[in-house]
């Protein structure tokens, strides 16, 4: 009885630890799995990623396959440069006869929108700021709000003059009492306080509506203006930049106007 007890326990303690490597198999095989699989998923994402990131490019490649095409049939760039010169022309002759045909039904008492060209900012009068003078149409703004607000030393460095203007506006700065030239002091100066008083008081909006750069430091811009009772009339301006700063370029013309209006007949020759 005392053997077979023996037996028995020595038989139990044979089969526990084949019992435990069984155990340990089993828990090594689960995490093998269990690896595997996060291994697979991590696998099936990064598929996806690339899937995607292979249509994207065939996308790509097919809207490239498409300029090219287009490219090539319309021609080389220069035609292409020249067609889309021959688009904005005929948007801005079009916008010319419907400016043209509102100053006609207003003249006929027709009361009619404002005309704008698509994509124009326009600019209310109580919004107009001083923006400085880093663009053309910055200086252009400034130069409506100084002379809004009668800003006469801003008004001032704002302007220039052309060089023929320039001799011209020296000249009658000269000739001036001394009494004028100490109270003014420079020749902008007494032509800001001319062009402030000028400048219509009913500008309401204003909107850029072309630009052109005759050269690296010139440039005219066209403006539209509207006063308050709804006229609208385009002005072009030649800006000139000085010393990284942009100045409305004030010609020999506007100075004979001004010295006639300043001295009389005579005395502005």
């Amino acid at each position: 009885m005392g053997q077979g007890w023996g037996l028995i326990e020595l038989e139990s303690m044979t089969a526990r630890p084949a019992a435990f490597l069984g155990v340990a198999a089993i828990c090594a095989i689960a995490v093998a799995i269990v690896v595997e699989i996060e291994r697979a998923g991590r696998l099936r994402v990064e598929a996806a990623r690339l899937e995607s990131i292979c249509s994207k490019c065939e996308r790509l490649n097919k809207e490239n396959r498409q300029w090219q095409r287009a490219i090539a049939g319309a021609g080389d760039l220069d035609f292409l440069r020249s067609r889309n010169a021959e688009i904005l022309r005929m948007r801005a002759s079009i916008d010319a006869l419907e400016l043209k045909q509102r100053f006609l039904k207003r003249a006929l008492g027709i009361s009619d929108e404002a005309v704008w060209p698509a994509g124009a900012e326009v600019v209310r009068e109580g919004d107009w700021k001083f923006r400085g003078q880093a663009t053309p149409a910055d200086a252009m703004e400034s130069v409506l709000w100084s002379a809004r607000m009668g800003d006469v030393d801003h008004l001032a460095g704002l302007i220039s003059f052309e060089p023929r203007a320039k001799q011209r506006a020296d000249d009658i700065f000269a000739g001036l009492p001394e009494a004028a030239r100490s109270q003014y002091g420079s020749p902008e100066a007494v032509f800001a306080t001319l062009i402030a008083a000028q400048i219509p008081t009913d500008y309401s909006a204003m909107a850029e509506i072309g630009q052109s750069y005759p050269s690296a430091d010139s440039a005219m811009l066209d403006v539209r203006i509207e006063s308050e009772n709804g006229n609208q009339r385009d002005l072009s301006l030649k800006f000139q930049q000085m010393q990284d700063a942009w100045r409305l370029d004030v010609p020999e013309a506007v100075v004979s106007q001004y010295a006639h209006q300043m001295l009389g007949p005579t005395a502005a020759r």
